[in-house]
C-alpha cells in the first residue's frame, strides 16, 4: 500500500536520529522518510531526540522524555507496542510542526499514554463483546436485540471452519463484527501509512491560517482536526442536524464531544439538501484539507466523491477514514473491530486480550502526522488518502530498523 506522490512532500527536511535510538525515534524517522525527508543517524549523548533541519535553514528539537523501553511500558503486551507506533506518529507531525515554527518540542511518555488510552475510557451504553464460534473468535457490538438474534443463528447453522463466512455475511448485513486474527507473519514497512494519490493541483501556500473542513464522527477525524485547531488552523465541523454525532448520545461521550469539538465552527448541514449541499460545496471548496469518515459508497451517494473533487476542488487534500481496508473498505467498523482484524487481540492458546479501541488513537494520530508533513510542504498537492483503522493498528506491528 502507497500514497503515490507523497514521497516529495518533505524534500528538502532533514532528520537526524541518534545511532541505536528506541523503536519511535526510528519508526519516526522512517515515517518523515517515506515522505521524502532525508534520515541520518548521529552519535549523541541523548538517545531521546530528533534533530530537525527544515528547508529554511531552521534547527530544532523533537524530544520524547520519559521513554523507558517497552518492556516496562507494559507488561501486558500489546500496550507498549501500540505506545511505540503511536508515539513515533506523534513525533513525526511535531517534526514537522516545529521545524516549520523554530521551536523546539518536548513530547512526554506520560502524556502520549494517557492519549493512547482516551477512547477506551468511554463508557457509552453499547459495549464490545466477543463471541466464541467453531473455529475462532469474533468481536461484535449489538446496536439492538435483532442483530444478536441474527448472528447467533449464523453461528448455529455454520459448519466448522466457516468462520470467514459468518463474518461476511454478517458484514452484508451491516453488523458491526471482525475476525479475531494473529499478528501479520511479514509486517508491513512503516512508512505506508495509508493509498491514494498526491498528484493533483498544487495549492498556492498563502499566508494565512490553514483551513480545515471535519466531517468525521466519534473519535479519530474530530482529534486529528482538534491538533490542528491547537496549532493554528482554523477549523469548520459538519455534522447532519437529525443525525448528530454517536458521541453525544451518553454522558461520557458528551464530556468527550465537548472535548474535541467545542473550539470548532460548528455546521448542521443536510448534504442531501438543496441549501445544505451548497453551504457544503461551498465550506469544502475553499478548505484545505477536509477530513470524512464515512464508508466510499456512503460519501459517493452524496456527491462528494473523487470526480467532485477533481472538479471542484482539485487543491484539496481530502484524508478519507474508513474501517478496514479493501475488499472490505465499505463495512461498517470500530476501533476494537479494527484492532482484533490487525492482530492486536491475539493471544496464543488462550482467549483473546481486552476488548481496547487501540486503532481509533493510532487512525488520529496517522491523519494528524500526513496532515501536518502536506501543510509542511512547498507544494500541497491535492489529493485522496485513504486511511483505515484496520491499517493503522496494524502499525504495532510495523518493521523498523531498529526491531528487525
Amino acid at each position: 500500500m502507497s500514497i503515490d506522490g507523497a514521497a516529495a512532500l518533505i524534500e528538502g527536511w532533514a532528520i537526524a536520529r541518534p545511532a541505536g535510538c528506541p523503536d519511535p525515534l526510528a519508526m519516526a524517522g522512517e515515517i518523515l522518510a517515506g515522505f521524502g525527508a532525508a534520515v541520518s543517524e548521529r552519535e549523541t549523548s541523548r538517545s531521546d531526540t530528533l534533530e530537525v533541519i527544515a528547508p529554511s535553514g531552521r534547527r530544532v528539537e523533537v524530544r520524547l522524555a520519559g521513554w523507558i523501553g517497552e518492556g516496562v511500558l507494559a507488561c501486558a503486551r500489546p500496550r507498549g507496542r501500540v505506545l511505540g507506533a503511536y508515539a513515533a506518529l506523534r513525533l513525526a507531525g511535531a517534526a514537522v510542526f516545529a521545524g516549520g515554527r523554530g521551536i523546539d518540542t518536548c513530547l512526554g511518555a506520560a502524556e502520549l499514554a494517557c492519549e493512547l488510552t482516551a477512547p477506551g475510557r468511554m463508557r457509552g451504553g453499547s459495549r464490545p463483546e466477543l463471541v466464541r464460534c467453531r473455529d475462532g473468535w469474533v468481536v461484535v457490538r449489538w446496536r439492538d436485540a435483532h442483530e444478536r438474534a441474527l448472528f447467533e443463528s449464523l453461528i448455529h447453522d455454520a459448519r466448522p471452519g466457516d468462520r470467514d463466512e459468518i463474518v461476511a455475511t454478517a458484514r452484508l448485513a451491516r453488523l458491526l463484527v471482525a475476525p479475531v486474527e494473529p499478528p501479520p507473519s511479514t509486517p508491513a514497512p512503516v512508512a505506508q501509512l495509508g493509498t491514494g494519490s498526491l498528484g493533483g493541483e498544487s495549492a498556492t501556500v498563502r499566508r494565512r491560517r490553514p483551513r480545515v473542513v471535519d466531517w468525521s464522527v466519534l473519535w479519530a477525524g474530530p482529534w486529528a482536526a482538534a491538533q490542528l485547531r491547537r496549532s493554528g488552523s482554523a477549523v469548520e465541523r459538519v455534522e447532519h442536524p437529525r443525525r448528530r454525532d454517536g458521541l453525544l448520545t451518553f454522558p461520557d461521550g458528551r464530556r468527550w464531544w465537548r472535548a474535541l469539538n467545542g473550539d470548532k465552527r460548528i455546521s448542521l448541514l443536510d448534504g442531501r439538501d438543496p441549501r445544505g449541499r451548497r453551504q457544503l460545496e461551498a465550506a469544502i471548496g475553499t478548505a484545505d484539507i477536509l477530513l470524512t469518515s464515512m464508508t466510499p459508497r456512503a460519501l459517493a451517494s452524496l456527491g462528494f466523491d473523487e470526480g467532485w473533487r477533481l472538479t471542484r476542488a482539485p487543491h484539496l487534500l481530502h484524508l478519507e477514514l474508513v474501517a478496514f481496508e479493501d475488499p472490505w473498505a465499505d463495512a461498517p467498523g470500530l476501533g476494537e473491530h479494527a484492532a482484533a482484524r490487525a492482530g492486536l487481540l491475539w493471544r496464543d492458546g488462550g482467549p483473546p486480550g481486552e476488548l481496547v479501541p487501540w486503532a481509533d488513537p493510532l487512525l488520529g494520530a496517522s491523519a494528524l502526522a500526513i496532515s501536518r508533513i502536506w501543510l509542511a510542504s512547498r507544494s500541497r498537492p491535492g489529493g485522496r488518502v485513504r486511511l483505515s483503522l484496520e491499517r493503522a493498528a496494524s502499525l504495532a506491528f510495523a518493521a523498523t530498523p531498529a526491531s528487525v
